[in-house]
């Protein structure tokens, strides 16, 4: 197998991605510039937003993006669109407790209206519009 460390045989193919993924853990391991649990904002090339937490152990990663529907956001972008394709992830709010963090993040995904299909990827909390909101009070 060749790889960016020169060629690594099928014995030695384990350790060496252990290796690699050493380099890139080292500042997380280390606890350098690490956050919490918090709640992000991922902003799309089109300006739809996803809004969503990252409570797992350890803190906040910084290479978690979420777990919006792919093909949700592929569905609004061309071939061409999608081969450059830039996101934003804002940090919007961090605690130390996870269950702060989970309410807050539905807060904020009816805040910004980022579960409204026109503004945003998140389809929880359903979205209700003025008119079903209506029809439900009666």
């Amino acid at each position: 197998m060749e790889t960016l460390w020169g060629s690594v045989s099928p014995r030695t193919e384990g350790a060496a991605r252990h290796s690699r993924a050493g380099l890139w853990d080292w500042g997380e391991r280390m606890g350098v510039n690490r956050f919490l649990h918090v709640v992000y904002k991922v902003t799309f090339p089109n300006g739809k937003i996803y809004v969503g937490k990252d409570i797992g152990k350890g803190g906040h990663s910084i290479r978690y993006f979420g777990s919006w529907n792919a093909a949700l956001v592929e569905q609004d972008f061309t071939k061409d669109e999608l081969a450059n394709f830039i996101v934003r992830k804002e940090i919007l709010f961090e605690s130390s407790d996870p269950s702060e963090v989970g309410k807050r993040e539905i807060e904020l995904i009816l805040e910004l209206e980022a579960n409204n299909p026109c503004k945003g990827y998140n389809r929880v909390p359903k979205y209700q519009t003025e008119l079903s909101e209506r029809s439900n009070d009666t």
